[in-house]
């Protein structure tokens, strides 16, 4: 494997820019150095692409479950007649949803 390193480039908006300009100062760094540093440090970031995973995952189940929630509340309320299925669908879309 060489050790050599290769040239990497991209772009950035001008906001973009100005924020990674910023960073670096404020880190005593040239925008390049302290772009590496933030690249380099993402590719190590194991833990944090887990639990960027993990969130897309819990988010996916909390989905699911409001959409259970959704479905359990306008049975009870209708079949306890206590609301019309159009009544009972308005009232969880209204206070369920999120």
């Amino acid at each position: 494997m060489s050790t050599r390193s290769k040239p990497v480039g991209f772009r950035l908006s001008t906001p973009a820019a100005k924020r990674l300009a910023a960073a670096a100062a404020r880190h005593g760094l040239s925008p390049g150095t302290y772009a590496r540093r933030l690249v380099l440090a993402g590719l190590d970031d194991d833990a944090g692409r887990q639990a960027l995973d993990e969130l897309a995952a819990v988010r996916e189940q909390l989905a699911r479950l409001r959409a259970d929630l959704v479905r359990v509340a306008v049975a009870l309320l209708t079949d306890a007649g206590k609301a019309e299925l159009d009544d009972a669908e308005a009232w969880a879309r209204d206070h369920l949803r999120g």
